[in-house]
């Protein structure tokens, strides 16, 4: 059983989805995880302004694996 959950926002600013949320593969579209991107961005990849996932980065970051000013993550 794959659990996936895919949902952005409409409401975009230079281009970017104000919140973006991918967790779990997509088969449909060929991902094996889910890569969020957006100002606010939730998923096994995540990258945005604030961004809150397996691996992320961000200005605000929180993750396993995280990347930005304000990183909390165990690497």
């Amino acid at each position: 059983m794959n659990y996936s959950i895919r949902n952005k926002c409409p409401v975009e600013l230079n281009g970017l989805p104000l919140w973006s949320i991918a967790i779990g593969p997509d088969e449909a579209n060929g991902e094996k995880i889910g890569n969020a991107k957006g100002i606010i961005a939730v998923g096994d990849n995540a990258t945005g302004i604030i961004s809150v996932g397996f691996l992320s980065k961000g200005i605000v970051s929180i993750g396993l694996v995280s990347t930005g000013a304000v990183s909390i993550g165990v690497i």
